[in-house]
């Protein structure tokens, strides 16, 4: 983008050492990013996943640094390269959905119960979120999970739902299509009356 503006690329400095140093650094926020994806892991599948993926990473590592010596290291490097693959073929377990823990009151999303709730005319929020999903996060500590939005929920006879997305659910993700939408967080209102039509909040709240 920088090189599109002649200006721009006055302000560049010259190529030299400093490209290799930079590349180095950038590859830390990589790795915290690698630990974020396993935290991920284990909240989907357990522990015993997280830890069979952090082996597979190990033996990744491990059969790519092997794989650039010898006729004997490559061979070792690639039986480590095949069991980083097949640690990775193991089918995920079935994750407990963790969403549901956070906070009190809150009711976990099913399309038959957010029918139910809006033929009794009641206003419901719905939240699809995930524990991939940096933008709930940081939406559900700066807003939704406050006390102040909980006591307006309460005083309103909102009901809260949770949609949790962090393990691939078809019936959510039909849910988040038929709204029009691709992606997540997905925050919807249904008014008061159940012929109201709902209500999509912006993905950043505030």
């Amino acid at each position: 983008a920088l090189s599109i503006s002649p200006r721009a690329r006055r302000y560049l400095p010259a190529p030299g050492a400093w490209m290799e140093q930079l590349k180095k650094i950038l590859a830390f926020p990589m790795y915290l990013t690698v630990v974020w994806l396993l935290w991920v892991i284990g909240k989907q599948a357990g522990i015993d996943k997280m830890v069979a993926t952090m082996v597979g990473l190990v033996l990744l590592a491990f059969g790519i640094t092997l794989f650039l010596g010898g006729r004997v290291s490559r061979a070792v490097g690639s039986v480590c390269l095949v069991c980083s693959v097949t640690l990775a073929g193991f089918q995920l377990e079935n994750g407990i959905s963790t969403a549901t823990e956070r906070r009190d009151g809150i009711l976990p999303w099913s399309a038959q119960a957010l029918n139910e709730l809006r033929q009794q005319g009641k206003p419901v929020f719905v939240d699809v979120t995930a524990d991939w999903c940096i933008t709930c996060k940081a939406n559900e500590k700066a807003v939704l999970f406050t006390d102040e939005m909980k006591q307006a929920f309460a005083s309103a006879g909102i009901t809260y739902m949770v949609a949790d997305w962090t393990t691939y659910d078809s019936e959510i993700g039909g849910f988040v299509r038929n709204l029009g939408r691709n992606g997540i967080p997905l925050y919807v209102f249904y008014p008061p009356g159940g012929q109201k039509k709902p209500l999509i909040l912006p993905q950043i709240l505030t």
